[in-house]
């Protein structure tokens, strides 16, 4: 709806700030901080859970590792 708002009267500046128009920029504010905050936590969980498949597959390495010195022993 801002977008639209300030499209319509050309500029920013030419903009007549109504309370409707201030109840808009707060919903849209609140909205994109709800926004960041869900994107921080995706790449959060990512991370964790590349941290656990890096960790998984350096235990899987040790494993093999382990087995193929008592086999060549």
């Amino acid at each position: 709806m801002v977008k639209e708002v300030i499209r319509l009267f050309v500029s920013c500046t030419n903009v007549t700030v109504t309370k409707d128009l201030l109840h808009a920029v707060e919903c849209a504010h609140s909205e994109y901080a709800v926004f960041l905050e869900n994107e921080c936590k995706r790449e959060l969980l990512e991370a964790e859970e590349r941290k656990k498949r890096e960790q998984s597959e350096e235990t899987q390495r040790a494993k093999e590792k382990t087995k193929d010195v008592y086999m060549n022993s």
